[in-house]
C-alpha cells in the first residue's frame, strides 16, 4: 500500500485560557508553561490576562529553541499572550497600505501565522481606526478573538480570496473588564480547518 502524499494542512487548534488573577506569578507561569509544553504544530495557546506581560519578563522564559510568543495589548488590563511550536516563525509585518487603507493579507501564510499575524495588526490600532483583513477563507477564529475589542463587517468572497472590514472598538470604560474567554482558568477549544 502507498501512503498517502503530504498535504499542507490549513488545520489551526486555538486554546484559550483566561489566566486566573488569584495566582502568584510562579503559579500562573507554571500552569501556562504546562500547557505550553504539550502544544504540537499546528497548535496555538492564547493566554488572556489584565495584566501587562509586555514588561512582565518571566513570560519570555517560555519562549525557547521550539516554542515561540507574542504579547498583544487591547487596553491597560485587556491582553493575549499566544504560544505556539516552532516552525513555522512569525514575520515582522503582513500589513501595508493597499489602495490608501491599511491591509493585513495572511493568504500565503502557514498556520497558525495568518491568525497572529491579523491579531498583531489589530492590536496596534487605535479606537476607530480601520484594517483591511484578506484571507484565504473567513477569519472564523479571528472572530472569538476580537469579541469586545474590534468589530468585523464583511466579509465579501472574492476571487482573489475573502475581505473583511476591521474597526478597533474603543477601550472599555474604567473598571469594565473586557470580554475574556469564558470560564476562569478553563480551556476554550476553537477548530478551523
Amino acid at each position: 500500500m502507498v501512503p498517502a502524499p503530504a498535504t499542507d494542512s490549513r488545520r489551526v487548534v486555538l486554546l484559550r485560557k483566561n489566566l486566573d488573577e488569584t495566582l502568584a506569578p510562579d503559579a500562573a507561569l507554571a500552569s501556562v508553561a504546562a500547557l505550553a509544553g504539550g502544544l504540537e504544530p499546528g497548535e496555538l495557546l492564547a493566554v488572556h490576562t489584565r495584566t501587562d506581560l509586555a514588561s512582565t519578563a518571566p513570560w519570555q522564559a517560555l519562549s525557547g529553541p521550539d516554542l515561540r510568543t507574542l504579547v498583544c495589548s487591547f487596553a491597560p488590563d485587556d491582553h493575549e499572550l499566544f504560544l505556539w511550536r516552532a516552525p513555522p516563525e512569525l514575520s515582522e509585518s503582513a500589513s501595508a497600505i493597499v489602495g490608501g487603507e491599511l491591509t493585513v493579507d495572511v493568504r500565503a501564510l502557514a498556520p497558525p501565522l495568518a491568525l497572529l499575524a491579523s491579531v498583531a495588526a489589530i492590536a496596534r490600532l487605535l479606537p476607530g481606526e480601520v484594517l483591511i483583513h484578506v484571507g484565504d477563507r473567513p477569519p472564523l477564529l479571528l472572530l472569538g478573538l476580537l469579541v469586545g475589542r474590534a468589530a468585523v463587517s464583511g466579509p465579501r468572497w472574492l476571487d482573489a480570496g475573502v475581505r473583511s472590514r476591521v474597526v478597533r472598538l474603543p477601550d472599555p470604560a474604567a473598571g469594565e473588564r473586557p470580554a475574556p474567554p469564558t470560564g476562569e482558568g478553563r480551556l476554550t477549544p476553537s477548530v478551523t480547518v
